[in-house]
């Protein structure tokens, strides 16, 4: 199965806003565990939008593989180099 490309600059631009969301929360006092919460919300919901425009479970169960595996690499490389 082919992995769908995503555009560099929309995801770094999408990481900003998370990030900046984090230190929103953080700011205003809002509990770490419901932003947390929040975004495993989103992410079903996101999930749900994409099964109704006709993406199969499938498709994204792989992309949601392969990106958690890149993540969890991208880590770890920063953890070592002492970013994280």
């Amino acid at each position: 199965m082919k992995l769908p490309v995503v555009d560099r600059d929309s995801l770094v631009a999408t990481l900003q806003r998370l990030k900046d969301l984090r230190a929103w929360a953080m700011k205003k006092g809002i509990d770490a565990w419901a932003v947390r919460q929040a975004l495993v919300i989103v992410m079903a919901m996101d999930t749900a939008a994409a099964l109704r425009r006709g993406v199969s479970r499938r498709q994204l169960d792989f992309f949601d593989r392969v990106v958690r595996a890149d993540a969890e690499k991208w880590l770890e490389i920063e953890i070592r180099r002492g970013n994280a």
